[in-house]
């Protein structure tokens, strides 16, 4: 018996070892592939040197170099440039040949190099299609990090099944309760629903290529650059617009693209970030819907039915396949906490109110649009309760001291943006409303025609909707005897007919012409949605409890979890078959900021494209001697024989934000502190003196208020964080006390 153990064990060790070697296996290896499809027509382009777009550091070592061509005569070629200019390599196309190979080294510890074609008219037409860059050896950093992280992490889970394998007994005596055989059975079906739900982000090497999907990595890429350079919060993403800077965390909470952005310091991809944040997020809410569900109802069977209902919702999955609505995504996680600390204060536990705080705080770092939602959905819900609110004063003060929790642990966020709309102009105006798009504003909450067959129909535009399975709700609570005792019928029936009227507010029958202002902050009414979509998954789940027999409960389980994916396959058919992209890398496009809706008044995308590190001035006779861009700066040495008659004025090639602050340092002088203003162009603009030279210097710096809202977090922080240790102590006391 010991023998044929101690033989398994070897091979689990065995098999662990061989996938981390599997794993680990390209640790030294670099590739990488830029799609240039650029094309050099002789009609248009003269002979000269053209560099392309992609920047690439390389380390330290020997690489292969390969550019894939139709280049039919001669003279055309390629070079190679460092970051100061000098050419490491030259050379010509051969005459013929598509694919260019050629091998570079690198001596430096790293280098920055650019890739160039040298393009002669005479020589016929030159379409350059891809580059490629490999080497089998190279030390990187950040391959380093993350192959070590990915070990760590496997390890981690091969010790964990290992132990509940080979020492059942030691696992079960560690964990207790968590560790019973039905927890175990219900993780495995929680699992199963996520990695079905989520299986296009499994893929490797591909992605799926969703409407704000480069928005999303670039914010959280900026936030990665922020906390490269000290920058935490990242209210000004120093990496959109090629490091002009947009204020979208001032917008759009993204504390919790945090955990990503630290994936991408580790060395992880963009792609590879998306996708882990992405399965981890579905994961988290269909969990988490469970245990609200199971909490509320005190079944695990309902739990499930909920979950299984929550999992397959049209929108929720159309926000993470086809639209990428990474807020309200993130919304669907905390939506349901709101609901579960609803019911646990009007239930008799209003001490239980921070489960409800929980909820709106997690709304408020993620997406706003879904807080305002909220809001509106428990306002209408204290409406209804207004009696008891007042006549119970426990639940007065539970919601009070939600609303404070929630307001002092999200000033961080609410104080700047509100110093924001108040002192800066941007594009997005919130306070002002305009006429409302009725036509582009709403749609069905059901989808269309063939509703079980794959249509091309889905792309481009997605038609948000609930769903099939939930067509099935109303019919079900037929089924429910009256006689039926259980409690939890009356709470179902209350949740289905909430759901019901959420999802008919999302349609063109609800006179949304009334309700201009918050129309247009809501951009469409589809996502009132996230409303109905947890209401009614919660009403599937609490009434099947009373529809099947102890019997007819797994039966029941699996035909819902089979109708939910045979209706929703189309979905994940379309979403593979039009999203899947195939050309991997991705590499990041800063300049995707979708509408640009928080740039400020008068920039204009193309203009900053064109303009780059130019600075503007009203003195035709100034001379730029040097400048110097980093995250959230740029600095610039100037002189001039002029003297304008304002004196000089000075555009900076960073969008205006409120924060910047400006310095001016006339040779031999102390720097004097400058007041910037917005420019004519949306940039941060200053005024000096007419001077013959000196520099100039702008840089992003936390203001009072932002300092302010800082402070009021991190003491409420502080608060929470205090009066959990007490409450800990007090009940430890306690039960010490009772066992003595």
């Amino acid at each position: 018996m010991h023998s044929s153990r101690r033989i398994l064990i070897i091979l689990y060790l065995i098999l662990c070892l061989a996938i981390l070697y599997a794993v680990n296996e390209d640790i030294f290896k670099f590739s990488d592939t830029y799609f240039i499809n650029h094309k050099f027509d002789p009609s248009i382009y003269q002979k000269s040197d053209y560099l392309l777009q992609p920047r690439l550091t390389l380390r330290k070592g020997s690489y292969w170099v390969a550019f894939q061509v139709n280049a039919n005569g001669t003279g055309n070629g390629y070079y190679i440039v460092n970051q100061t200019g000098e050419v490491l390599v030259r050379d010509e196309f051969r005459p013929e040949i598509h694919t260019e190979i050629f091998q570079l080294k690198i001596d430096k510890p790293s280098e920055q190099v650019r890739f160039g074609i040298s393009f002669d008219p005479a020589g016929e037409r030159l379409d350059v299609l891809e580059l490629f860059v490999t080497s089998d050896f190279v030390i990187s950093r950040d391959s380093i990090l993350r192959h070590f992280v990915t070990t760590l992490f496997l390890t981690t889970i091969f010790l964990l099944i290992g132990w509940r394998i080979f020492s059942p007994a030691s696992w079960f005596g560690r964990l207790g309760q968590l560790s019973s055989p039905v927890n175990e059975r219900i993780l495995i079906v929680l699992l199963g629903l996520s990695a079905i739900t989520s299986f296009p982000f499994f893929y490797n090497k591909f992605y799926l290529q969703t409407d704000d999907y480069m928005f999303h990595l670039l914010r959280i890429e900026g936030i990665k650059v922020g906390l490269e350079n000290g920058i935490f919060p990242v209210r000004v993403n120093p990496y959109f617009l090629h490091g002009f800077g947009y204020g979208d965390g001032l917008f759009y909470p993204s504390l919790t693209l945090v955990f990503p952005a630290v994936l991408r310091i580790l060395g992880f991809d963009p792609t590879t970030v998306f996708k882990i944040f992405v399965i981890l997020l579905n994961f988290l809410s269909i969990g988490c819907f469970y245990l609200v569900t199971w909490k509320i109802s005190k079944s695990r069977y309902s739990g499930l039915m909920g979950a299984i209902f929550y999992a397959f919702a049209s929108y929720r999955l159309i926000d993470i396949l086809f639209r990428c609505g990474f807020g309200e995504a993130q919304s669907f996680l905390f939506t349901p906490v709101i609901i579960l600390g609803l019911y646990e204060i009007f239930s008799g536990r209003p001490e239980k109110w921070y489960i409800f705080a929980a909820g709106f705080l997690g709304l408020a770092c993620t997406h706003l649009l879904s807080l305002v939602l909220a809001i509106c959905f428990v306002g209408v819900f204290c409406l209804f309760r207004i009696r008891r609110i007042l006549s119970d004063r426990s639940v007065l003060m539970a919601l009070v001291k939600s609303v404070l929790l929630v307001l002092g642990l999200s000033a961080f966020f609410f104080l700047p943006m509100a110093e924001l709309v108040l002192t800066s102009a941007s594009k997005a105006n919130l306070l002002v409303s305009t006429s409302l798009d009725l036509e582009n504003f709403m749609h069905g909450i059901i989808p269309g025609s063939h509703l079980l067959t794959p249509i091309p129909s889905w792309y481009p535009v997605v038609d948000p909707n609930l769903g099939l399975p939930f067509i099935i709700l109303p019919f079900a609570f037929f089924m429910v005897k009256k006689s039926d005792p259980r409690p939890m019928k009356r709470l179902a029936s209350l949740c289905l007919i909430a759901g019901c009227v959420a999802a008919f507010i999302s349609t063109e029958w609800f006179p949304w012409g009334l309700a201009a202002w918050i129309g247009n902050r809501l951009q469409f009414a589809w996502r009132v949605l996230l409303i109905a979509v947890p209401l009614l998954s919660m009403a599937g789940g609490l009434i099947s409890e009373s529809i099947f027999d102890r019997n007819q409960k797994k039966l029941a389980i699996l035909g819902l979890a089979a109708l939910s994916m045979v209706s929703t396959a189309p979905m994940f058919f379309n979403a593979t078959r039009l999203r899947l992209e195939t050309r991997y890398p991705l590499h990041l496009n800063s300049v995707d900021i979708i509408g640009g809706e928080y740039m400020p008044v008068g920039s204009d995308l193309d203009f900053i494209l064109d303009n780059g590190d130019t600075v503007l001035s009203n003195d035709p006779e100034l001379t730029i001697l040097k400048h110097d861009r980093r995250p959230l700066y740029f600095s610039f040495e100037f002189e001039t024989t002029s003297s304008p008659e304002n004196g000089l004025q000075f555009e900076i090639p960073l969008l205006f934000y409120t924060g910047y602050v400006a310095e001016f340092e006339a040779p031999g002088a102390a720097p004097v502190e400058l007041k910037p203003r917005l420019g004519e162009h949306g940039f941060v603009a200053v005024d000096i003196p007419n001077v013959a030279k000196g520099r100039v210097t702008a840089f992003y710096r936390t203001t009072l208020v932002q300092r302010l809202g800082d402070f009021i977090t991190i003491l409420t922080l502080a608060g929470c964080i205090g009066f959990g240790i007490r409450r800990w102590r007090m009940k430890r006391n306690g039960l010490n006390a009772v066992s003595t």
